[in-house]
């Protein structure tokens, strides 16, 4: 996410030139990185930590492959909203802090109920919810609202 965030000052220096082109051209490649950028880094999660674990700790418990591919899930669809987010607040928005108060308290109503049946999945499980219900989906809705708005 470094990469999304030293593009945001260049991003909001376009948008008051009127360089409208150019934000929205800087706005799309950065997603198009930070994407990539938060899947790579999400798989390596995956697939890499059970043996970093292993190397560092000498536990061969870790977790589950369930419970750390929802991890990874969780991680990923976060830093995909996450760099919508910040080019919409960028561009001088903010319409976050509705959906931010609805997740949190959804996230912990379900970590109440959730993690006495089904412990670390239980929260893992909540914490994926509540953000497909509220940030995962309205951040990139946002974000597509603004580069709807940057065409030429």
């Amino acid at each position: 996410m470094q990469i999304a965030v030293s593009q945001l000052p260049l991003f909001t220096q376009e948008l008051g030139a009127g360089l409208i082109p150019a934000a929205r051209r800087r706005l799309i490649r950065t997603t198009i990185f930070s994407y990539l950028q938060v899947a790579v880094a999400a798989l390596g999660f995956y697939f890499l930590t059970p043996y970093a674990v292993e190397m560092f700790l000498g536990y061969q418990g870790y977790v589950t492959r369930e419970l750390l591919g929802l991890m990874a899930l969780d991680q990923m669809l976060l830093g995909w909203c996450l760099v919508w987010s910040r080019f919409v607040i960028a561009s001088g928005s903010n319409p976050f802090w509705g959906s931010t108060v609805v997740g949190a308290l959804l996230n912990v109503t379900l970590c109440t109920l959730l993690i006495q049946r089904f412990g670390l999945m239980g929260l893992v499980s909540a914490s994926l919810v509540s953000g497909l219900c509220t940030h995962y989906w309205f951040n990139v809705w946002k974000g597509l609202q603004l580069l709807a708005r940057l065409k030429p």
